[in-house]
Order: C-alpha cells, then structure tokens, then sequence
C-alpha cells in the first residue's frame, strides 16, 4: 500500500485536508495554499477545484468543502467550529491536518509566529471558542476546568513537547480500563486563560523536531498531538472529553524531499501515515477489528477515534 492511500486523491504538494469523521461518514475539507516565492512558480496557476469525490473499498466519499488560495484562517475555522463546540457536549473530538511536506499543515493548525487575530490557526482559535463558549455556559449552572498536554511522535517514540529537550523520560502508552488511555510520565497542565495556551503552544513549538528539506526549510518530523481534557459540572449531571487538535507529519517522497540522509525517519513517516489510512479504512468500512495497536498515534488516540467520536 502507498503511504496513507486512503487520502491519495488529495495527496499534491500544495493541500492538506482535515477530516470529520461524523456519523459513520467520512467527510475531507482540501485547503490549497498560495504559491510561495520559494515555489519558483511564477507562471503557475491555481485551478481550483469546486469538489472531488474518490471511490475507496466500495464507498464514495465527497469533498465536502475545498478552500482556495484566497481562503483565510478564519474561513477555515468557521466551517469545523460546530465539530469542536461538540467536545463541550461530552464527545471526544479530534482534528487532524493531513498533506504532503510544505503543504501549510502547521500554518493552519497554529498559525505564524507570532500570531496574530487574523493569523491564528485551529488550535488557538478553538481554544478561545472553548473559553468564551463556557463564560456562556456558566450562566446556565456549568463549571468547567481544562487539562492541557502536548506530545509529539517521533520514529515511533513518544516526547514530551511541554518538557525541555534536555529531559530524557521514557513514555508508555497504557490501557488501565477499556475507556482510559493512559501515557507514563506526561506533564498535564491546568489552564484558565487563552493566553496560558498560548504560552504552551510556543513551547511546543520550540521543542518539537524540525529538519530542512527541499520542500521545506523547517519541516516538521514528528505528529504533533495537543490534547485539551474538558470536565463539567453541573446539576444536570456531569461530562468529560477531550478536544485532540492533530498536525500530522508531511508525508514525502525522498526523491522530492531529498531527505536520503534521514532515511529511517521518512520510513517511520510514511509507515504511520499508512497504517493511520488503515485505522480510517477500517472505521469506514465498519470492520469488527480496527488495527489501533500498529502505530503509537493511533494506539494514542484509539478512544478518540471510534465510538461516539467525531473526528
């Protein structure tokens, strides 16, 4: 199989694609980002596309949104923020951004540095919804409290990117009950602000594995994982869940990566992104086995993947 062949049709160096997985149906959003000076693409043209559908394993999956070049930050926001109001409703929610190396996945879920209103990504935006969403809530007799962590999958091995480099502890992932996912030695931090998640979010930047390559002079290696653990309270009863907001590591070829040097990495890339495909194909098709175990990330993210998630 190729590397997550399950997404190939949007598998092109200029798009990422963040996928809701919401009752039983697969649904793939495709930004395409704006050609940069480094493209070298002067005479290059965006031709957009309104929708592209893709028949896998029997099934037929529409695009349901493609963002052109033009499409800004917000935009994108809008169209997954009714997802992310869900986890206040007690689902696990997760978001992932998918594409090639130097597709813009970390643009959209982070934004630049420094961010600014019109330039914050998914993680900032929807955890400011979070924050304003529960002053609303607390009107109505809800408490909330939020636990952040931020790890990130590196060649199989579990960081913490909330712990200084230098900090060598080992991580494990582990099942204690079938409805717990449990990592040894993970550093959870209560937060009450937007502007402590903030100041998390350009921690993890600097912590997490970068690398030059030529599609990319600081490409990401490694699968990002900010998780938010949501808990309420109220006379009515109580919930928990967790926002996990995911930007995945580019899948490359090494021809056009020209990262031969790192070539063990780009195997563990591109074997988890696969085996990531084969955890969706499996969801889709509503197989009675669903192969979590034969990857960390979806090891990690099992209960927010299956179920009454929405991813």
């Amino acid at each position: 199989m190729e590397p997550a062949e399950f997404f190939t049709f949007l598998h092109t160096p200029h798009s990422h694609f963040l996928t809701p997985l919401t009752q039983g149906n697969i649904r793939v959003f495709c930004r395409v980002r704006p050609l940069l000076p480094s493209d070298h693409a002067e005479n290059l043209e965006h031709h957009c596309i309104s929708s592209i559908e893709e028949s896998h394993s029997g099934r037929e999956s529409k695009v349901q949104r493609v963002f052109p070049p033009c499409s800004s930050q917000e935009v994108v926001f809008e169209d997954i923020s009714l997802i992310v109001q869900s986890a206040l409703d007690g689902y696990n929610v997760s978001i992932f951004a998918y594409g090639q190396t130097g597709s813009g996945k970390t643009y959209t879920m982070e934004g630049p540095h420094p961010l600014q209103d019109d330039t914050m990504g998914i993680i900032p935006r929807a955890v400011h919804q979070m924050f304003n969403s529960v002053v609303e809530l607390k009107d109505k007799g809800w408490k909330y409290t939020f636990t952040a962590s931020f790890l990130e999958i590196y060649n199989e091995t579990i960081r913490d990117l909330l712990v200084d480099k230098t900090v060598k502890k080992e991580h494990k992932i582990k099942r204690p009950t079938s409805n717990a996912v449990h990592v040894t030695n993970r550093k959870y931090l209560n937060v009450e602000t937007v502007e402590e998640v903030l100041s998390l979010i350009k921690i993890a930047k600097q912590n997490r594995a970068t690398a030059c390559t030529r599609m990319n002079e600081s490409s990401s290696r490694s699968h990002s994982v900010f998780q938010l653990k949501i808990e309420g309270l109220s006379k009515k009863g109580n919930i928990t869940s967790t926002l996990t907001l995911i930007d995945l590591v580019g899948s490359e070829r090494i021809d056009k990566s020209e990262s031969r040097d790192r070539l063990k990495e780009t195997k563990a890339i591109n074997c988890s992104l696969s085996n990531l495909g084969g955890v969706f194909i499996a969801l889709a098709n509503k197989d009675t086995f669903v192969p979590y175990r034969n990857s960390k990330l979806t090891y990690l993210l099992q209960n927010c993947l299956g179920g009454n998630s929405k991813t």
